[in-house]
């Protein structure tokens, strides 16, 4: 077992390995793409975020890779097996900086976003063989992880740019909870013009965030489906 703390100006990681068969080179690996995501991350989408990230690998942990509370546990067992994946950093990373003082909203918009990130900032992808996957008429942009973060893309495309930063910011805000939990797409934008509409703590920059919401549910309604086409976005890369 080791324990080593590393700090590079204002980020600080511990790294603790409890596995004997983890190799030391992949944990070094690990850190270093740390170090040079995370302070993306934080620029891009949350400035606010924690300076201080604990990384567990640890033998009991029989998933990939989680983040919870600031910390990161991941699976040495998955990092024997596939020693370049070392996005699993840049992903959960992500979740930290998903860390918001209230809800993040939807579970298949936050693996959405980390997998969107992890396709924007990557350092080892095409090494590890990750990709977003090609398009097929099955796909929902609801299904979470590289089919929702490829469905991202092109709503920064063709809709909104930045969309996913003005997500998290409404995050920030504490917003997202207002609008949250309401399944057919036509009773969420209603809800959330309402909520709009009514609310006292909406700034203009705000309320033109909120509105660019919106815009992605309308795009959805418009088409009345979840589902998207290849012409609609296979030219989005």
């Amino acid at each position: 077992m080791s324990n080593d703390t590393i700090k590079r100006k204002k980020f600080t990681i511990v790294f603790i390995n409890k596995s004997e068969k983890f190799s030391p080179k992949t944990g070094d690996r690990m850190i270093e793409t740390f170090f040079k995501v995370y302070p993306q991350e934080a620029k891009l989408y949350n400035k606010n975020t924690r300076k201080l990230v604990t990384f567990v690998i640890d033998p009991e942990y029989t998933a990939v890779a989680a983040a919870s509370g600031g910390v990161i546990k991941v699976n040495p067992e998955w990092m024997i097996k596939n020693p370049e994946d070392l996005d699993v950093v840049t992903h959960e990373a992500m979740h930290i900086v998903q860390s918001y003082p209230g809800w993040a909203g939807p579970g298949w918009i936050t693996e959405g976003i980390a997998d969107y990130v992890r396709h924007k900032l990557g350092v080892n992808n095409a090494a590890s063989k990750w990709s977003l996957p090609a398009l097929t008429d099955k796909h929902k942009y609801t299904d979470a992880y590289r089919v929702t973060a490829r469905f991202f893309v092109w709503v920064e495309k063709t809709i909104i740019k930045r969309w996913c930063r003005n997500w998290i910011m409404l995050c920030e805000l504490k917003l997202i909870p207002k609008i949250s939990g309401l399944k057919k797409p036509v009773k969420r934008l209603m809800s959330f013009g309402i909520f709009i509409k009514k609310s006292g703590n909406l700034n203009m920059r705000q309320g033109v965030l909120a509105i660019g919401i919106l815009l992605i549910s309308m795009a959805s309604i418009a088409q009345n489906k979840t589902t998207f086409t290849a012409a609609e976005y296979v030219n989005v890369f």
